[in-house]
């Protein structure tokens, strides 16, 4: 017996969940790039009604650049004190959104307990990511022309310098460094990227070093596809 909807007496939709690429620098739910649409939901629901296999999609946005992934023993002290995660903003963004949907699907429809998340280049190392934070609220990845091990995680003395950067452009005094980065005008902010410094965390506690060695301590894995996409090559 299929499972139905909390608000429609009808079977529960399977859900795709899009996350998109770019670098961990750039990109958005919605790309055209040569007015070629790189996230067709629309395009993708309407096709999978035709064939009678209907599924729910979903895109996400993720504070990217250095919003989402800057990192240092600094910024992992204030958050420390205020009990947040450290480093990895942007994949966190990603995981609430997970929740989100986990909650509210059944609303529009969807399965929550059949959700699957997609990805291209950063959004597929994401995807790989994402599988093995703990308490994941999702079943299927299919990850494509990226992996944790091709976009790898770092300790925070390796992203140091990227914030210490900052630093020196932002911080002339004695001030309180964090505060006064927060006060930078956030275009003048992202402005000053540099790419070293935009990418995940080993932060000991959702990324492991462990994890990136392939040694995965998990007893219910998501099922995973893994593979390359051929636009992307050319």
């Amino acid at each position: 017996m299929p499972s139905t909807s909390l608000v429609h007496d009808t079977p529960k939709v399977p859900v795709l969940v899009f996350i998109h690429g770019g670098a961990f620098v750039g990109g958005s739910l919605t790309v055209r790039v040569g007015a070629r649409e790189i996230t067709d939901g629309y395009g993708l629901v309407r096709s999978s009604i035709s064939i009678g296999l209907q599924v729910i999609t979903v895109t996400i946005n993720y504070r990217l650049g250095p919003l989402g992934f800057l990192a240092s023993e600094e910024l992992a002290a204030f958050n420390t004190s205020h009990d947040e995660p450290v480093g990895n903003y942007g994949l966190h963004d990603q995981r609430q959104a997970l929740i989100w949907i986990k909650n509210f699907i059944g609303g529009f429809g969807g399965d929550a307990d059949n959700v699957t998340i997609y990805g291209t280049s950063a959004g597929g190392a994401s995807c790989h990511y994402l599988s093995v934070f703990p308490e994941r609220s999702f079943k299927r990845a299919i990850i494509s022309s990226a992996t944790l091990f091709g976009i790898g995680a770092m300790p925070v003395e390796h992203r140091q310098s990227a914030f210490d950067d900052f630093k020196a452009k932002f911080v002339t005094g004695s001030e309180n460094v964090i505060q006064t980065l927060q006060a930078v005008p956030v275009q003048e902010f992202v402005n000053t990227v540099k790419m070293s410094g935009c990418a995940p965390l080993v932060d000991g506690e959702w990324i492991v070093e462990a994890a990136l060695h392939g040694r995965i301590d998990d007893e219910d894995p998501p099922d995973m596809m893994i593979g390359s996409c051929n636009y992307e090559v050319r």
